[in-house]
């Protein structure tokens, strides 16, 4: 029931084309999504992604990108703590510290 709920509330909020979703360098995030709740990314609408914008707006030469954590020290002038990145995010409850951590992604964006 609840995985079903969440499923439909994904679909709305994707699909919706009046607001738009920000996220940077969320292929892999989408991909993570879309092998939950198959079907959940199709039709997403107003998706932008913003690590190439930050990316140009830093000054990196071509071919390379700036992640997050560098687009906050260089554009900001504010550290972004990335060490709960490679924690166990399928581990249910998260922890108090991913919760923060994926807060203060969201927040800078």
């Amino acid at each position: 029931e609840s995985r079903s709920e969440l499923r439909r509330c994904l679909l709305r909020l994707l699909r919706a084309e009046e607001s738009e979703k920000l996220g940077f360098a969320s292929g892999e995030d989408l991909r993570r999504l879309e092998t939950s709740l198959p079907g959940v990314t199709e039709g997403a609408a107003n998706m932008r992604d913003l690590q190439r914008a930050a990316t140009r707006a830093v000054g990196s030469p071509r071919r390379t990108v700036v992640g997050l954590a560098g687009a906050c020290e260089a554009l900001l002038r504010a550290s972004l703590d990335k060490s709960r990145q490679s924690s166990d995010w399928a581990a249910r409850p998260l922890s108090a510290e991913q919760l923060e951590y994926a807060a203060l992604d969201a927040f800078v964006l």
